[in-house]
């Protein structure tokens, strides 16, 4: 999957600069064409494809690290499901109170 994931990192690599080189000829003719909006629409629709393949990929290889964030926040809970004295530090260590009042509240909504 590593190896899938590096061509996808160079072909976003290349396709933005291609989308680099066509934005400069369009600069420098002052207007586009049908043929380079048209090639535009290609290059921006490749690269949206691109990265979201990325994203997609990144999602499932990450799946271990979720379920190890999951343990790491159950672990920060108490029986009550409230968390624990981590987050009191966090509140102790806000730079206001105001900021502080709106940890506080977050955490009554949760």
């Amino acid at each position: 999957m590593k190896g899938l994931y590096l061509i996808l990192d160079e072909m976003e690599d290349m396709t933005g600069k291609k989308l680099m080189e066509a934005k400069e000829k369009a600069r420098a003719a002052g207007s586009l064409s049908s043929a380079d909006i048209d090639y535009l629409d290609k290059l921006t629709h490749t690269l949206k494809s691109i990265v979201s393949t990325k994203v997609m990929l990144g999602s499932d290889s990450s799946r271990a690290d979720r379920h190890e964030d999951e343990a790491s926040e159950r672990r920060m809970r108490d029986s009550m499901g409230r968390f624990t004295s981590r987050m009191s530090e966090l509140m102790d260590e806000a730079p206001n109170e105001h900021v502080r009042e709106e940890m506080r509240r977050l955490l009554t909504s949760m």
